[in-house]
């Protein structure tokens, strides 16, 4: 390994951030959280490392009583002493190298490197030229910009391979070298006296050739080897191509070279690139991303991305993932715990991967939800709908592990809409079950151990909920009132529900009543159900449950794949001298599918024929409330949890 950990303060908007760094790395926020001011960080220091280049434009311009800025790398030792143990142990360099242990800013094989700059005072190094110059030569970094990169002109990777077969001043090439192993002998003795021909004529004009350093001749040697200086490819000049694919190729190029650097010196270097996707297909964002992974063993690389497929990539292969937000003027970064499942390595995709730049997340369970929380009537009541990405889990319990900000350890406010029958189970003997699921955070002996350590306040609180919970569903057994689930209590369930949802609340899952279409068609608009139904269905079927049942809102629900109270979907007995088979053929008579389109029109229908009456936006909500009062309890936790 080589750079260990970057530690960067006050710089623009990095108050204090530190990145703990792997082989392969890759930071991801959306556009000004901070991703350049990291890279932009990393290079001011390599820029002055050996040299001076100070700038005063990177200094916190936020808080002007700030004084200067600080930049902190701790590079890893240990590969190029050891390497230097096995081959050369009494080396010059070696020697050198070890003897700084003994300095008080080395720990074992490590070093910290601080440059600190002041307002007033300029620039500062913990440690001497000579050291920084080691540090410069041994841990190189390469800076590549997809954006600057001159895509017809790839000129800079001659720098690279002048570094691989770079010569000591103590060993210079002689004349001869360069054309003895490519001409024959005749050409060769041609070639010589032309050579002397012109010597001869600018010594006599006392003109002078500047010589090259070893460096530049190496690369010469390399071009004359390789025939040529332009590059091209598939024999077509570089501008015949996309920009995407010069830039991939750029890339893979550089990172090639970088390695074999690395192989045959006694280098450790790092290559950051900004934004690596730009102009790139799909499938070359793959082979790309295949051939850095490939380097990456020997080779560390730092990538800032927009692109959710080389995010997918970069977790596949366990590399680390850096998330930036912006909070109170400043950057913010958490290290994204890796996915440790298969499973969810396998399935990770591109599409899971975007949540990851989402500034807030609503997971819901199905495509009734995506169409009920992207309804436009619904967003422009309420705005802040708009700024949060809802998630369709169905039913994949992978897929909540795979983007969960918890278990990801990332700072999205997110919230989780499941429906109760996840939660609890009303048992025919007349008592309450609560189930074991990864989506219940009732029954979840994992949560219950982890909350034995929290502060006193917060434990206390989770204890005296759950013993309310676990005594009020003791106590509260209930039977089925009528053949259409509904259920009689000895006590309120009302209030077991409000703890139940609380506690929930507190692990952000909002838990419905029975499902989401319950919180669409409730007791105060089942009327405005009914009339909007006679307009798609047959009126015959409404009346026929309307003349048989003193409230019909069940069967309303069960019609578009909702539940009963009870949470079951059957329900029909012999009542009334009517069969479950007459039932089922009036209900099949008002079944809509989820798919429908049903959400959106019965929603809209609500908004024109009441809501939108009300002129003012204190009106409009309170209607929505009146109709919908689950689901707005819903969207006022999100926009109360969701928005700070």
């Amino acid at each position: 390994m080589t750079i260990k950990m970057i530690e960067i303060k006050n710089f623009k908007s990095l108050e204090n951030v530190k990145i703990s760094l792997s082989n392969l790395n890759c930071l991801i926020g959306e556009n000004g959280v901070g991703k350049t001011n990291v890279l932009n960080a990393i290079k001011y220091f390599y820029e002055n490392l050996i040299e001076e280049n100070i700038s005063s434009k990177y200094y916190d311009k936020k808080n002007p009583y700030k004084q200067g800025l600080e930049i902190s790398i701790t590079y890893d030792l240990s590969k190029i002493l050891n390497i230097l143990r096995r081959k050369d142990p009494f080396s010059r360099f070696y020697r050198e190298l070890r003897s700084l242990n003994n300095k008080h800013y080395f720990d074992s094989d490590f070093i910290t490197v601080k440059l600190t700059q002041q307002k007033n005072s300029g620039l500062k190094w913990n440690i001497g030229y000579d050291e920084r110059y080691m540090i410069y030569k041994t841990h190189p970094i390469y800076f590549v910009s997809a954006r600057d990169i001159d895509l017809i002109n790839w000129d800079s990777l001659w720098e690279v391979i002048g570094d691989i077969g770079n010569l000591s001043k103590s060993k210079q090439l002689n004349e001869n070298d360069f054309y003895d192993d490519f001409l024959e002998e005749a050409q060769r003795k041609k070639f010589k006296k032309n050579i002397e021909a012109i010597n001869k004529e600018l010594d006599n004009n006392n003109i002078q050739i500047l010589k090259s350093n070893g460096k530049n001749r190496i690369i010469s040697l390399y071009q004359l080897q390789l025939g040529g200086v332009k590059f091209s490819y598939k024999n077509e000049s570089l501008n015949y191509f996309s920009d995407g694919t010069n830039s991939g190729n750029f890339i893979k190029l550089l990172s090639f070279l970088v390695t074999l650097l690395s192989m045959i010196k006694l280098k450790d270097p790092t290559i950051v690139i900004d934004e690596p996707e730009i102009g790139l297909h799909p499938k070359l964002i793959d082979e790309l991303v295949k051939k850095i992974v490939e380097e990456s063993s020997n080779v560390k690389y730092l990538m800032a991305t927009h692109s959710p497929r080389i995010v997918k990539n970069i977790l596949r292969e366990d590399g680390a993932i850096y998330r930036l937000n912006f909070k109170n003027n400043y950057s913010r970064i958490s290290k994204m715990k890796p996915l440790i499942d298969k499973r969810a390595k396998i399935i990770v995709s591109e599409k899971e991967a975007s949540f990851y730049f989402a500034r807030r997340l609503l997971f819901v369970e199905g495509d009734t939800e995506l169409e009920l929380f992207n309804n436009k009537q619904m967003n422009k009541l309420f705005p802040k709908l708009a700024g949060v990405e809802i998630v369709s889990l169905g039913n994949n319990e992978v897929t909540l592990e795979i983007i969960n900000p918890t278990n990801r350890k990332l700072e999205i406010p997110y919230l989780i809409i499941t429906d109760a029958d996840k939660i609890i189970e009303f048992k025919e003997d007349g008592k309450i079950k609560f189930l074991s699921q990864s989506y219940s955070p009732i029954n979840n002996n994992e949560l219950e151990r982890k909350e034995l350590f929290y502060y006193k306040e917060k434990r206390e609180y989770f204890s005296i909920s759950r013993n309310k919970i676990n005594n009020l569903a003791d106590n509260n057994a209930f039977d089925i009132k009528n053949n259409l689930g509904e259920l009689r209590y000895k006590e309120s369930y009302e209030e077991l529900w409000k703890y139940i949802k609380n506690l929930c609340l507190e692990y952000n899952y909002y838990p419905v009543k029975t499902t989401i279409e319950g919180t669409i068609i409730t007791t105060s608009n089942k009327h405005l159900f009914i009339e909007w139904l006679k307009n798609y269905r047959d009126s015959t079927a409404i009346s026929y449950f309307l003349n048989r049942y003193e409230d019909i809102l069940p069967v309303l629900r069960i019609a578009v794949g909702g539940k009963l109270d009870n949470l079951k979907k059957k329900i029909f007995y012999e009542e009334k001298n009517q069969s479950e088979e007459e039932c089922n053929s009036f209900l099949d008579k008002l079944k809509l599918k989820k798919t429908s389109g049903w959400v959106t029109e019965f929603i809209n229908f609500v908004f024109e024929t009441e809501i939108n009456i009300s002129e003012s936006e204190y009106d409009r909500r309170n209607k929505f409330r009146v109709y919908f009062p689950e689901l707005y309890d819903i969207i006022e936790n999100i926009e109360n949890r969701m928005y700070e």
